[in-house]
């Protein structure tokens, strides 16, 4: 059994993020010997706090990150969140110190100061891609931080970013070479999530489902929600976000579009339950970022564990290698600026074909990066 001490930091709110609560999930149960510390933000909503019920894993909220704040406020607690993470870290000198996203990038760097001899062994995850252009448009304190981080990774031990394109990107733009460093950290959710059978035929209604941040410049949204009431209830769409939907629904109600519902939040433990009510699962990403085209987000793969089929946009690069219709539940890449070309019958048609459950889970990828990064046999 693996000891030591292990200190997670993690600047967004963690609740947002179902990739970290999987790993303390799994961290919990497979790596009880280790303490393990998380510094994050509360969230300033009313999502659901995660706790573990393991023991060995420690979550401290060292501030709120809210956007209703104002700029000087948002600024003192985001200092304020560092120099008590740099505290806590001094006081626990962690074996492992693992950070993610360059928000988070700041205690860290105070921390290991290369002018210091240090036995802690760093770890940086990205869950998403900045391109230069975004770090110097960005926030001042992200610039700042992004500036920092860089003196990292001359002694980083691991980087992972979430797909081969990311890291491929990351490297260039930062003219570094980790090759026996740098890895790979997809987005999976827990085996438990997959579904060993779902349903042959598709009848009408279709219930296609939608779950995730509500941007209307950033998603195809709109064309959606205009294609889905052209079917003239062939279709159900339902939404659910735990982002405020008002510009939304005044864009539903000013179109008098139906066949669309919102509903509001769901807790990440729920999601399955929620999911296995829908055939169909869509990704509305328009690309607007470098970061939304070379994706290929968790909700993919929650969607294809659920036993939905899944619609992504052309345009999300990230996903091309996964389609498929030579099983169900099929991955389809489509054209969202033409979805009046959608042939609904023959999208959602599954004669002669078998079930293959989703392969992709979290456990999996676990097993490989911790053996990684402690050394374990």
């Amino acid at each position: 059994m693996k000891k030591g001490s292990l200190a997670i930091i993690h600047f967004n709110p963690i609740e947002l993020y179902p990739p970290i609560i999987n790993l303390l999930d799994y961290l919990g149960k497979n790596y009880s010997a280790m303490n393990v510390y998380v510094f994050t933000n509360n969230s300033g909503s009313s999502i659901d706090k995660y706790s573990s019920n393991y023991k060995n894993i420690s979550i401290e909220r060292l501030g709120t990150i809210n956007q209703r704040f104002s700029l000087s406020k948002r600024y003192w607690n985001y200092l304020s969140y560092y120099y008590k993470t740099y505290l806590r870290l001094k006081k626990i000198r962690p074996n492992w110190l693992w950070y993610f996203e360059t928000a988070s990038a700041l205690p860290a760097s105070w921390y290991m100061s290369p002018k210091k001899s240090q036995s802690t062994r760093l770890i940086i995850h990205y869950h998403e891609y900045m391109s230069p252009r975004e770090y110097e448009s960005g926030p001042l304190i992200v610039k700042w931080a992004h500036r920092s981080e860089k003196k990292l990774y001359d002694f980083v031990s691991y980087l992972s970013h979430t797909n081969e394109k990311r890291m491929e990107l990351f490297l260039n733009d930062n003219h570094i070479d980790l090759t026996t460093k740098a890895f790979i950290f997809p987005n999976y959710p827990p085996q438990k999530w997959i579904r060993s059978e779902s349903a042959h035929t598709i009848r009408l209604p279709v219930k296609i489902v939608y779950v995730g941040a509500i941007g209307m410049d950033s998603l195809y949204i709109k064309e959606f929600c205009k294609w889905a009431d052209s079917q003239n209830g062939n279709v159900q769409f339902d939404i659910f976000s735990n982002q405020d939907t008002k510009e939304l629904q005044h864009y539903l109600a000013e179109n008098r579009l139906q066949h669309i519902s919102i509903k509001g939040y769901v807790p990440y433990k729920e999601l399955p339950q929620t999911l296995k009510a829908y055939h169909v699962g869509v990704i509305l990403y328009n690309g607007h970022i470098p970061n939304y085209i070379y994706n290929a987000p968790n909700k993919l793969f929650e969607y294809l564990a659920c036993g939905l089929d899944v619609w992504f946009p052309e345009s999300m690069k990230g996903g091309l290698d996964l389609v498929r219709n030579d099983y169900y539940p099929k991955i389809i890449s489509m054209d969202f600026k033409h979805l009046e070309e959608i042939d609904l019958p023959a999208m959602v048609n599954r004669s002669g074909l078998s079930y293959k459950p989703s392969t992709f889970y979290c456990e999996k990828i676990f097993d490989e990066v911790t053996k990684k990064i402690f050394n374990t046999n």
